[in-house]
């Protein structure tokens, strides 16, 4: 592994917070070492795929962020007197929208990972090769999508409950809810930063999955 290739996983391993699985980055690197033909995916998946989930993500928290500020404006009352309540800015119906809209950007990621990966597992593992077509690319997704349907919830439920503590903290400092809101651009969950660490942590995943 080159100096440069090193410092970019210990980079990525510290800024993950403590809750996250690291083994999926680990794993990965362990793999790519044995088999020439997986760094190649892992490189292609590096590359071609990931700055597009990137993108992806950013637009969704920017989005994400844009909503919950202007609700907080609307009901600024309740939140300034509920400041733990986030079914106004944030209900059930809304985890459901956005658990959907995330999951279809990661799904696709992972479908996309299956079909560069399935090729350079055929090649990598001879023994257990199988016929390379779409029945083999679905079996890849299946099996990814099955691991990892519980992190696209995770995703969200922790940008939920960062933004209620944000909010909470705000109102405990003296802040209004409209400075609140207004802060929301620079809030660490809806981040460039996270945005990359999640797309970078799914394709990992994908490609370990």
């Amino acid at each position: 592994m080159d100096e440069q290739r090193k410092d970019r996983i210990k980079e990525m391993l510290n800024t993950m917070p403590p809750e996250w699985d690291k083994r999926p980055i680990l794993l990965a690197e362990e793999r790519s070492r044995q088999h020439p033909s997986l760094l190649v995916a892992r490189r292609t998946a590096f590359e071609r795929l990931l700055p597009a989930l990137r993108v992806k993500v950013r637009d969704l928290f920017a989005e994400q962020g844009r909503e919950i500020a202007a609700r907080l404006r609307q009901f600024a009352g309740h939140v300034t007197a509920n400041p733990q309540d986030s079914a106004v800015w944030w209900s059930p119906k809304d985890g459901t929208r956005w658990n959907e809209r995330l999951g279809n950007a990661i799904r696709g990621h992972y479908s996309a990972i299956a079909a560069t990966v399935g090729p350079a597992i055929r090649e990598a593992l001879p023994q257990k090769a199988e016929p390379f077509d779409e029945a083999y690319i679905d079996r890849i997704i299946g099996r990814i999508l099955i691991l990892g349907g519980g992190r696209i919830t995770d995703i969200n439920e922790t940008t939920r409950a960062d933004v209620q503590r944000f909010v909470a903290e705000g109102i405990a400092q003296g802040l209004t809810v409209t400075d609140i809101a207004n802060n929301l651009e620079d809030f660490v969950g809806f981040s460039e930063g996270r945005a990359e660490l999640i797309a970078r942590t799914e394709t990992m995943f994908g490609y370990n999955a």
